[in-house]
């Protein structure tokens, strides 16, 4: 940051992009460095330039910043061009109608702003920090991929690059190192001990937000214990800079869980899903499934980008829209042929009984196709959630059945396990003989490899 400063103060404009996740420190960096210009540099940040916003009430309070008086009158008095003056006095709001056509007025436009900062800079060196591009309007995004002239330094700060190569130098800001890290800790939590703070360095996966957030428990307070009270305190303000329709849409992925399915949250969320803006801003990842996952995880998959971020959105959903969401999610998945998903999802909502009879045939489902590890596994699911004793007694039954047609007596005993009905009795003592008809054939094989004159 450094190296482009004196580059910028030598005549040759830069635009230095510090790129990185939610919470890795971009915007700390940047004011420190804001905070700590040398003699004769001057600094100044821009307002936060939203998609939501007026472009142009922006653009007027970040010339407003710039320089001193009367935007207007000041404008009146540039050395400027008469087509570049109009393009930015349109810009910053100063005239009602567009004075060119769109291509030929953002030409105009971008020309005019690149004038205009080389003009300011050569009174003293000048250093821009703009926060956020991931959520600016698409114009200024565009106007910034023009390299800067003059003594100026554009500092930018954004969750994703946005930059193509050669157009914009980019500073990646990863998580910090666990070296690194353990030392933030120790700074910030001297009253811990060795191993709490150890914890706390590993809880917070490198991210400077995280470990702030997880330091301001008082005393000796566990600072794990208060997970909604600090991760209110890391995210809210993000959380809150979103559209309403984007933060649903980061509610319902939270809801629905890590690797939840894009186009499962688009079903339920119709044209409220937003999940472009959710992309694009960091809030989210995409991934594909492992190979050799189920064909039920063949879509595309959301993940959270920062941790935590899903606890944190968890508290401000209340249990009555969880559990539509959850039951609209287990009727998609099963018309989708997610069986299982769906399951999973009525087992969230409460819906046991619905749930156990969709564990149920998943399991049977399994044990047809021969995959009889992964169909006890779902019958074991579903006898967590089995809603009455006779479900469950007939449950156990029906696999101690399956278990015996393969000749596995012993797990079939173990499935039939304090069950005292005539039923069970009856499939113990089936099994019983089928354990004493294996050993017979086992003593019966080894007496003919024993016996004098056999191969």
């Amino acid at each position: 940051m450094h190296e482009a400063l004196e580059a910028a103060r030598r005549g040759l404009g830069q635009h230095l992009a510090l790129v990185g996740p939610l919470g890795s420190g971009k915007t700390h960096l940047a004011r420190h460095f804001l905070g700590q210009l040398p003699a004769g540099v001057r600094g100044v940040l821009a307002p936060r330039f939203s998609k939501e916003g007026s472009l142009r009430h922006s653009l007027h309070l970040a010339l407003h910043n710039l320089i001193e008086g009367d935007v207007g009158e000041w404008l009146a008095r540039t050395p400027l061009a008469p087509s570049l003056k109009q393009a930015l006095a349109y810009s910053v709001g100063l005239l009602p109608q567009a004075p060119a056509p769109k291509p030929e007025l953002d030409q105009l436009t971008v020309e005019g702003w690149l004038w205009l900062l080389e003009w300011l800079s050569e009174s003293q060196p000048l250093v821009i920090l703009l926060e956020d591009l991931h959520a600016a309007d698409p114009f200024l995004v565009e106007l910034l991929r023009h390299r800067p002239r003059g003594r100026v330094l554009l500092l930018s700060t954004s969750r994703r690059n946005m930059w193509e190569e050669g157009s914009v130098e980019v500073l990646e800001v990863a998580p910090l190192d666990e070296t690194s890290t353990l030392a933030c800790a120790r700074k910030l939590r001297p009253d811990l001990g060795e191993a709490a703070q150890q914890i706390l360095a590993l809880k917070s996966r490198g991210l400077p937000l995280m470990l702030q957030a997880l330091s301001r428990s008082q005393g000796n307070q566990d600072p794990l214990a208060d997970l909604a009270a600090w991760g209110s305190w890391a995210f809210q303000s993000r959380l809150d800079s979103l559209p309403r329709s984007a933060r649903t849409a980061l509610l319902c992925i939270a809801v629905l869980g890590e690797g939840a399915e894009a186009a499962l949250v688009r079903h339920l969320l119709g044209s409220e899903a937003h999940l472009s803006r959710l992309l694009n801003e960091g809030f989210l990842n995409t991934c594909l499934p492992a190979s050799g996952q189920s064909s039920e995880c063949q879509g595309e998959r959301l993940v959270f980008a920062a941790p935590y971020l899903r606890e944190t959105a968890l508290t401000l959903v209340s249990p009555e829209q969880a559990k539509r969401w959850w039951i609209k999610a287990a009727g998609w998945c099963q018309g989708a042929g997610h069986v299982e998903q769906a399951a999973l999802y009525l087992s969230m909502a409460g819906e046991q009984t619905a749930a156990f009879r969709l564990w149920r045939l998943v399991a049977q489902e399994r044990w047809f196709r021969g995959r009889r590890a992964e169909a006890l596994e779902a019958y074991n699911e579903a006898l967590l959630i089995a809603p009455s004793p006779a479900l469950n007694r007939s449950l156990r039954q029906e696999v101690a059945r399956r278990l015996l047609e393969v000749g596995q007596a012993l797990q079939a005993l173990g499935w039939l396990e304090a069950l005292e009905d005539e039923a069970s009795e009856a499939l113990r003592a089936q099994a019983r003989l089928q354990i004493q008809a294996q050993k017979v054939t086992q003593y019966d094989i080894l007496g003919d490899i024993l016996r004098p004159g056999t191969n």
